[in-house]
């Protein structure tokens, strides 16, 4: 008998989902216990999404060319910052740099393990109170795309999975089964109400909704099967009236679509994560990236995309525990606005393109594509003709240099144009400005157009000295003139009757530093800074509070324009303290073991019991750490052996003193009598179940995993009857350890330790410096650090990085605590904290300066420097022998060049079962930190060996593809990276074993000495 209750007011469509789905549910061959591989359900995926309400539409639609938000079209660039995280003091800091790069929309998740750590124990504040996030982004005029799972991946913790869950009746995730749903509808109770509450037509600035993510089965718009049956009447229930889809939509590295028709669509193309870095980098993406991600941008753009969402825009830090096993403390992500908040050259390239974007959403949000008349409008070595799209305002014409150097494109009509490598760039045609103003050509590209009062400002660029035109139809045709200028902005004003017209002519180095300040109708241009935090009048006068940062040369001149044709050339000089600045030194370190529950005779009776050891988090800890302690009477004293399984470290005590060995088997002196067995575990982070639909209690457990037995005398005893405790110890230790007594000078290697030091600090803001500060764990192998209370997160990382990033507000003036769990007790003696590169002046302008003074801004394509880009690299410009070579051009020298750029290409087939190899000579014994291999394609699509030699003749293994970090199943990343600690080699053997056209771009060998 099939059982149909009603438990919450829903709407008839919603009733009718909940019977189909009680039905589908009862029916089902896991409902009857059978494996019926015929009634598996086939993949769904596509990028469509589902409508909004009536109601909602008046404020957020779409139709295959774009999206409307509010009455008008808009280009929906967008970027995702996860808002735990970020502490939510910077939120407002990292929003204001994607708003005034013109983005017009936040991505963001939300991790239901973060939000509730403990069953029924919520968290919405802080760093979690999604609600301030939303509004800050609001405030700053940023709509918003909520993420909200149940599944999130996001290399989170258990992909967003609540520890507790896996303690729960067993059931399996993502799936149909009524366990699992009736968990998802206690998340979904209580975050979709708080989505629902922030749209955008009650007021909020929610415009889509992702329900689910990634899921191997459904993606886009699902209908007919029970598990997304039930997450649509979820959100029926919540009345998520904007539109939403499941899972995300074009997910890539390179995700841009062929020239679109939107009267073949029913709604925009638009990307929920296009990959603009991955989590194995930390700093600017590399150069080949950076052009990827460029060109995919103006793909989007000249093929008649809605919109793109970078995935990350802001990487930020997983604090605390919350990462998985693939990363650590930094997710810095090689995103455009880097972990401490740095601006990089991705920034501005994404910056220029939603200039143009935002400048011009009534061709790029509602055009049809116009390429086939356009074909033939320009013409030169390697230039491409990549797409035109137009609309009743007229048409924007792409084209593309694709060659490695500086090429002329032939225009039709007469003309020419300059474009550097890999350059895209947009030219208009019959492009309405206003109504008595229209582009009829040009022959230099546009980037924006603002408007301020009765002044109407267009922005060319081109490479400075380049001559070129453009006509307008004012309505008779006038020509003008433009030569493009260096290091300046070049100036024509022309009085309409329909109000002032300026047309500005800047080199492309300074299209990258253009800001378009103000709302709509309010627009002022600034020219010049690294990044523009506000503009503002006083007195008539431009005021512009600006950034500068470390190691960077001040612009010099900042050129603001604004209504009436007026402007102002400002002074803007740096301050060299902020180069000066020391940073703080630690005081002399204090230690204090955590080892005591190591001990016999230690009080354990208040802890988690059960008759064999459970994973961690049985206790209800969510933390990284735990303790196991059990007893087993032996009648006769003798060594003997503790064997057991864990994951992922373990430290075993035996009778209070450490135990000898590795794995799962560790040798100790036992007594006659009760033995006290304790074993200490420590995690990376639990996986994050890349497609998992399984068990909750299997994915990825850490901790002390089934039984332990000792062997001893010739018997093989079970230790049963264990007690448990997770976490590192008392919080008092790292929030407040001048309240704790015990502290000494002396270091406890070999067991668990906390290390205490503080530091002085005096913030200069006053003087508009701000220095960002990072703590450089030299000397320890693995634990977490705590900053006046707040967890920075784990060491070491798994990137080549090598300190942790302390958020400005964390700090205070005066005296700062430093707190270190290490697990092995390591001394803390050479721990520092550094000055990060991200560190800024902030500065305020008023003084005037002439138009003569140079604006200074970096080169957009400056000479590499690969001595700069290969520091620490022993394996730059080494000897490499390679068993093949593809012809001269890919020799293996290639692959130590320091330059990923150029590859060496083995000539030999796979197929004909030769394994090529290549052979780096480092010269010398270097002490191994980490090796990494940069492949040309992605490492996933590669299986190989990595050996090492001391004397070249004797080779052993160093690992292969299933040892390399960070790993993941989805990556598309080029990078294999191995740590390696402690080892020693003089020569390096890279062997491949399986590909399809491999490619070694660079070999780089790091040693764990500096």
């Amino acid at each position: 008998m099939i059982q149909i209750k009603q438990t919450y007011q829903a709407t008839p469509a919603a009733f009718l989902q909940a019977v189909a789905l009680a039905l589908a549910v009862a029916l089902s061959p896991h409902a009857a216990g059978q494996n019926n591989e015929a009634a598996k359900p086939k993949p769904v995926r596509n990028d469509r999404i589902y409508p909004p309400s009536a109601a909602a539409a008046k404020a957020i639609s779409f139709d295959g060319a774009g999206f409307s938000i509010n009455g008008s079209r808009t280009y929906l660039s967008s970027g995702t910052i996860h808002y735990p995280r970020v502490p939510h003091e910077l939120w407002h800091d990292r929003l204001l740099r994607m708003k005034n790069a013109d983005f017009a929309n936040v991505e963001t998740y939300c991790f239901w393990n973060y939000h509730e750590p403990r069953e029924n124990q919520w968290n919405f504040s802080g760093d979690g109170d999604l609600e301030n996030f939303l509004t800050t982004a609001q405030d700053l005029g940023l709509t918003a795309i909520v993420r909200v799972g149940p599944y999130v991946c996001a290399e989170w913790e258990a992909g967003g999975w609540p520890l507790w869950l896996r303690f729960k009746p067993a059931m399996n995730l993502r799936t149909a089964d009524p366990e699992f749903l009736k968990w998802n509808t206690h998340w979904y109770d209580k975050i979709l109400p708080i989505v629902a509450k922030h749209q955008i037509h009650k007021g909020g600035n929610v415009v889509m909704v992702q329900l689910e993510n990634e899921h191997p089965l459904g993606w886009g718009v699902v209908d007919g099967d029970p598990y997304f049956d039930n997450l649509h009447a979820q959100a029926e229930k919540h009345r998520i009236e904007v539109p939403w889809f499941f899972s995300g939509l074009n997910h890539g590295g390179n995700p841009a679509p062929g020239d679109l028709d939107p009267a073949k669509r029913g709604n925009p193309w638009f990307s929920t994560e296009f990959w603009a870095g991955w989590f194995d980098s930390y700093g600017s993406v590399a150069d080949k990236k950076l052009v990827a991600i460029e060109k995919a941008n103006w793909s989007i753009m000249a093929h008649g995309g809605g919109g793109q969402n970078f995935y990350m825009l802001h990487g930020g830090s997983n604090f605390d525990s919350w990462s998985d096993n693939s990363t650590a403390s930094s997710y810095d992500f090689g995103a455009a606005i880097g972990q401490s908040g740095e601006l990089r050259p991705s920034y501005y390239k994404m910056k220029r393109a939603n200039l143009l974007a935002a400048s011009f959403p009534g061709v790029l949000a509602n055009g049809t594509t116009a390429l086939s008349e356009y074909k033939s409008a320009a013409t030169g070595n390697k230039v491409e003709v990549h797409g035109a799209r137009r609309s009743s305002e007229g048409t924007l014409l792409f084209l593309r240099n694709n060659d490695g150097s500086e090429t002329t494109a032939l225009l039709a009509g007469g003309g020419s144009l300059r474009l550097p490598r890999y350059t895209t760039i947009a030219l208009p045609r019959d492009l309405t400005i206003r109504p008595d103003v229209k582009i009829s050509t040009s022959t230099l590209p546009i980037l924006c157009r603002a408007d301020h009062d009765n002044t109407t400002t267009l922005v060319f660029y081109g490479q400075p000295g380049e001559s070129g035109s453009v006509v307008l139809a004012l309505p008779e045709a006038k020509t003008i003139a433009l030569t493009i200028p260096d290091a300046s902005v070049a100036e024509t004003l022309l009085d309409l009757p329909g109000g002032k017209l300026r047309i500005l002519a800047v080199p492309q180095d300074l299209s990258l530093r253009t800001w378009r300040m103000g709302p709509a109708g309010k627009q002022l241009l600034v020219f010049g800074p690294e990044f523009v935090q506000s503009v503002s009048m006083e007195s008539g006068q431009a005021v512009v509070t600006y950034e500068r940062y470390f190691q960077q040369s001040s612009c010099g001149r900042i050129a603001v324009y604004g209504g009436n044709g007026r402007s102002w050339q400002l002074a803007a000089r740096g301050n060299p303290m902020l180069e000066k600045h020391q940073p703080p030194v630690l005081s002399d370190w204090k230690t204090i073991s955590a080892a005591s529950p190591a001990a016999a005779d230690y009080n354990d009776s208040s802890w988690f019991t059960s008759e064999q050891p459970l994973q961690m988090g049985a206790d209800g800890d969510n933390g990284s750490q735990a303790w196991y302690r059990g007893k087993v009477s032996l009648i006769e004293a003798g060594k003997g052996q503790v064997n057991f399984k864990a994951k992922d470290n373990r430290l075993v005590f035996v009778n209070g003193k450490p135990a000898e060995g590795q794995g799962d088997n560790y040798r100790a002196e036992f007594v006659s009598g009760d033995n006290t067995i304790a074993i200490f575990t420590s995690h990376a982070g639990r996986n994050k179940g890349f497609g998992y639909c399984k068990e909750a209690a299997s994915l990825d457990p850490k901790g002390v995993l089934g039984p332990v037995t000792v062997n001893t005398n010739g018997k093989k005893i079970s230790v049963t009857g264990w007690k448990m405790k997770g976490g590192p110890g008392d919080p008092a230790i790292w929030s407040q350890p001048t309240s704790i007594k015990g502290w000494q000078t002396t270091s406890t290697h070999g067991a668990p330790a906390f290390h205490y030091s503080t530091f002085d600090l005096k913030l200069p803001a006053a003087l508009g410096l701000h220095p960002i500060l990072r703590l450089k764990w030299t000397g320890l192998p693995r634990g977490m650090v705590w900053v006046n209370g707040h967890c920075l997160g784990r060491y070491p990382e798994k990137i080549r990085v090598d300190s942790l990033y302390i958020p400005e507000p964390w700090l205070k003036s005066g005296a700062n605590d430093v707190v270190i769990f290490d697990d092995a007790g390591a001394s803390p003696k050479d721990v520092s904290i550094v000055v990060d590169r991200a560190s800024r002046e902030i500065a305020r302008t008023t003084i005037t300066t002439d138009t003569q003074t140079p604006i200074v801004v970096p080169r957009e394509f400056p000479v590499r420097d690969l001595d700069a880009m290969n520091v620490g690299n022993v394996a730059f410009k080494c000897r490499a022998i390679a068993s093949s070579e593809y012809n001269k051009n890919c020799c293996a020298l290639s692959a130590t060049d320091g330059d990923p750029d150029t590859f060496w290409k083995p000539a030999s087939s796979l197929e004909a079962g030769v394994k090529p190899s290549l052979d780096v000579d480092l010269s010398k014994q270097v002490e191994l930190g980490a090796i990494e291999i940069v492949w040309d394609g992605e490492a996933k699509n590669v299986k190989y060996a990595l050996e090492g030699s001391v004397d070249g003749l004797t080779w052993k293994p160093l690992g292969n593809q299933s040892s390399a970090v960070p790993s993941s199943p989805d990556s598309p990343s080029d990078l294999s990276r191995f740590n390696l600690p402690g080892q020693t080699i003089a020569r390096l053997r890279v062997i491949i074993t399986e590909a399809r056209h491999p490619g070694i771009g660079e070999v780089r060998v790091y040693s764990s000495k500096k």
